[in-house]
């Protein structure tokens, strides 16, 4: 697990890090939950990984932490900034910089 989103957790989720921890403590080449058919590496979690989102969000909210516009409203992957011009485009500049320092990628597509 990305060590920000470690930190997330260990921060703000503490009643689910323990479990979260153990879940990305070592690597394993696949593991099998009914429908679901994982394989996953120590450092992210993959497509179809029960946990995916959880861990998404866990670092969205760092991300949304970081901003400085005073409105700044997530759900998920939408995130809603407002504030004037040159606070939303600093905020905008720095999201690469602090997507590679919690383990996220601008999708500017």
């Amino acid at each position: 697990m990305h060590s920000e989103i470690q930190r997330t957790f260990q921060e703000n989720l503490t009643e689910l890090f323990p479990f979260v921890s153990t879940c990305y403590s070592s690597s394993f080449n696949l593991l099998c939950f009914g429908e679901f058919l994982i394989s996953s590496t120590k450092e992210r979690s993959n497509l179809g990984d029960p946990l995916g989102p959880l861990l998404f969000r866990a670092a969205s909210l760092r991300l949304a932490k970081f901003m400085k516009a005073s409105l700044n409203s997530w759900y998920m992957d939408d995130g809603t900034l407002g504030d004037n011009v040159d606070v939303l485009i600093n905020d905008y500049q720095a999201v690469p910089q602090i997507d590679r320092r919690i383990g996220l990628e601008l999708n500017e597509h």
